[in-house]
């Protein structure tokens, strides 16, 4: 099993939003992670936050994936779950939404 600060975490922002930065960096501080195993990937809007997933699992090697978008509406919840569900099946992600 890794330690905190062995683990590489990809994190997916939706939308550029200095105030989400702050909680990646609140959140890596409070886990204990070494802050030079956080990749951030920034995608345009709620809707490119599976890409914004397939590349950490195409392109890196990070351990998992966090996903912040703004969207909360039950319909997109629904539509990106599967989404991403299916993307850790094929890829044997780890997300948190």
């Amino acid at each position: 099993m890794l330690a905190a600060s062995e683990i590489r975490i990809g994190v997916v922002i939706a939308g550029d939003s200095v105030i989400d930065d702050v909680v990646v960096a609140h959140f890596v501080k409070l886990a204990g992670l070494n802050p030079s195993n956080i990749s951030i990937k920034h995608v345009p809007n709620d809707t490119q936050v599976v890409m914004g997933v397939l590349f950490f699992a195409e392109y890196t090697d990070v351990d998992g994936v966090v996903v912040i978008a703004n969207q909360a509406g039950p319909d997109w919840l629904i539509c990106m779950q599967k989404a991403l569900y299916d993307l850790q099946i094929q890829w044997r992600l780890i997300l948190t939404i």
